[in-house]
């Protein structure tokens, strides 16, 4: 999460006054909210470039967090 935050700052400073300020923490390179159809379109075209069986975008989202949530109990962080 550090470095997409650093990376996020870098998009910010390059969209300059088109950067639009929503509190989100994934945005699009101008700040705006991604495009839930083109991400589920990115996410089903890296399913397919990977030889991946298709799974909901959802589903994977869940599974990273109880995952990341998981470890972070573990390890006190």
């Amino acid at each position: 999460m550090r470095a997409h935050r650093t990376a996020q700052l870098e998009e910010r400073l390059r969209a300059g006054s088109e950067w639009q300020d929503n509190g989100l923490v994934f945005t699009q390179p101008n700040g705006k909210p991604v495009d839930p159809r083109a991400d589920n379109r990115a996410w089903k075209a890296l399913l397919r470039d990977a030889g991946v069986r298709d799974a909901r975008l959802h589903d994977a989202r869940t599974r990273l967090r109880r995952c990341c949530f998981s470890k972070a109990s573990t390890t006190g962080s």
